[in-house]
């Protein structure tokens, strides 16, 4: 009997811990004065404004982020004056995912929702969040792992509050490609992408702590096409500043036979940026190097002049 009640005290032990795995909350205890708040994040999109400037737009079809992609949802609530109240975590997998349930005071508040694809490698700064692996930073998964956010804000009075969540992708992508015929000697090809973060600030809505990726070293072949692509570059992030990217050239004798720097280009999320241009001819008009917007991943491109 008294082997039995020990099985069954262990039993019970683990299949608690199991369900505290798939719910992780640190809220404050709950009082007469609070009211329940229901957020329904399960409409996950890829849509993006399109940047304020001459812009063509066209349009094709491409299916949507599902909820399906999200293996956790992170919540996070600040009052008034951004002060950080609560956290609740929950697990794919956990009763009512991915809803998230919790209870406030009345007041004014900020929500943020962050839903990761990789929990393997994410990595909590405190007030920033981004992706490493044993330490260090997770360089063949890229530098910022594929990522939906949503900042909101709300107001809880005596009554409870019900609220749609929808996350967009905080990820950009970077493409190069080159107009040239390129020279038979070319041996490598190399882009250096300068100016990306690696850290996004849970509560400033940005992406913090710049970072100079260099990236893309291809062993060149002569059977490479005319319109020849760099990238694209997929889980790299700056929302709060413009990059610029050097692409280089070198011939089979291990020297520089062209090299071309392109400044300002903004990165945008859920956003290819495409640049296009000739790396080994010189001189203006068709040389000048182009940059196109690609939104959503190939969904809506908008195409201006650089």
């Amino acid at each position: 009997m008294k082997k039995t009640l020990i099985l069954l005290t262990f039993a019970i032990t683990c299949l608690l811990s199991c369900k505290k795995d798939l719910h992780n909350t640190n809220t404050e205890p709950a009082s007469d004065n609070r009211f329940p708040v229901t957020f329904n994040v399960s409409d996950f999109t890829q849509s993006n404004t399109p940047i304020n400037q001459n812009s063509k737009l066209k349009t094709n079809d491409v299916a949507p982020a599902t909820p399906a992609n999200i293996l956790k949802i992170i919540y996070k609530v600040y009052d008034s004056n951004n002060n950080l109240k609560k956290t609740i975590q929950i697990r794919k997998g956990a009763p009512g995912f991915p809803t998230i349930k919790d209870s406030l005071a009345a007041g004014n508040y900020t929500g943020v929702f962050v839903g990761l694809v990789d929990t393997l490698h994410f990595n909590d700064l405190g007030d920033r969040f981004g992706y490493t692996a044993n330490g260090t930073y997770d360089f063949d998964k890229g530098l910022f792992v594929e990522t939906f956010y949503k900042k909101t804000s709300f107001t809880v009075s005596n009554n409870s509050l019900q609220q749609s969540v929808e996350l967009t992708r905080l990820n950009s992508e970077l493409q190069v490609i080159l107009k040239d015929t390129i020279p038979d000697n070319t041996d490598i090809l190399t882009l250096a992408i300068v100016g990306t973060n690696l850290n996004y600030s849970y509560l400033n809505d940005q992406s913090v702590d710049i970072y100079n990726y260099n990236t893309l070293r291809l062993h060149f072949s002569p059977s490479f096409p005319t319109n020849f692509s760099l990238g694209p570059v997929s889980y790299i992030i700056n929302t709060s500043s413009s990059i610029h990217i050097v692409v280089t050239a070198y011939n089979k004798a291990g020297n520089i036979s062209a090299q071309k720097t392109i400044n300002n280009i903004m990165l945008k999320r859920n956003t290819r940026t495409i640049v296009t241009g000739y790396l080994f001819s010189n001189g203006s008009g068709p040389n000048n190097f182009n940059v196109t917007f690609n939104q959503n991943y190939n969904l809506t491109d908008i195409n201006q002049g650089f």
